[in-house]
């Protein structure tokens, strides 16, 4: 018998070598066209007004590898028989994998946001930074992108909890009791917070504005959670 028919885990070789293959073609495929695609959206970004296309290329520019391998073992996995234990793995590391790109592509959205939203006249350079990872800081703006990265990533994770057959409605209710509680503890805290987050996005005023305050005068440094 030729070793190729050799069975090993329900397959044989040969198919374990097809499903290598075909593994490893498609990662090669997606990373193709992902260049290719992020070096066409970089030249229309260049020559349009519009934002959108800015966030298709930094989203794309955050496609991590292990993105397209899970892609590629998942379209591998079809040419096998595999046993139910093995499925729920390649299941489990596929929403594990997706759940922690779709926030990746979150951050880079709310980054974004936040530079053209706080960044005024260096809201491009701010764009760029955040995207490649760094915060909007200075005035308060990181507390505003810390609690909307909160909600994405406590989303995504009940989202992914769900898919792999976790109860999460006793968990949810859980977290809310919990948080009411919380928050009963440190309304002071929530409400100077309420407060800075106003300030910031209504604007009243900004770092570098003259302003008076009752009996208080003078110019803006800083706008922070919990001083001004």
């Amino acid at each position: 018998m030729d070793w190729l028919d050799t069975a090993y885990f329900g397959n044989s070789v040969r198919l374990w070598l097809s499903a290598a293959a075909v593994a490893g073609l498609t990662v090669l495929a997606l990373e193709a066209l992902k260049g290719l695609l992020g070096r066409r959206l970089a030249r229309l970004a260049g020559r349009t007004p519009t934002e959108l296309d800015d966030v298709a290329v930094q989203m794309l520019a955050s496609t991590r590898f292990f993105t397209l391998l899970l892609l590629g073992i998942y379209v591998a996995q079809l040419i096998l028989t595999l046993t139910e234990a093995v499925e729920a793995v390649v299941r489990v590391a596929l929403t594990l994998g997706l759940t922690l790109q779709v926030a990746l592509w979150g951050n880079v959205v709310i980054s974004l946001w936040l530079a053209r939203r706080f960044g005024g006249e260096k809201g491009g350079d701010l764009a760029g930074e955040a995207a490649g990872g760094m915060a909007v800081t200075g005035t308060g703006y990181g507390a505003l992108g810390f609690i909307a990265r909160l909600i994405l990533w406590s989303v995504l994770l009940l989202m992914a909890l769900d898919n792999l057959g976790v109860e999460v409605r006793t968990l949810v209710a859980g977290l809310g009791v919990g948080g009411i509680a919380v928050a009963l503890a440190v309304q002071s805290i929530l409400g100077d917070v309420f407060c800075s987050l106003s300030i910031i996005l209504d604007k009243p005023f900004e770092v570098g504005d003259f302003i008076i305050v009752g009996e208080q005068l003078g110019t803006v440094e800083h706008i922070g959670i919990k001083t001004t």
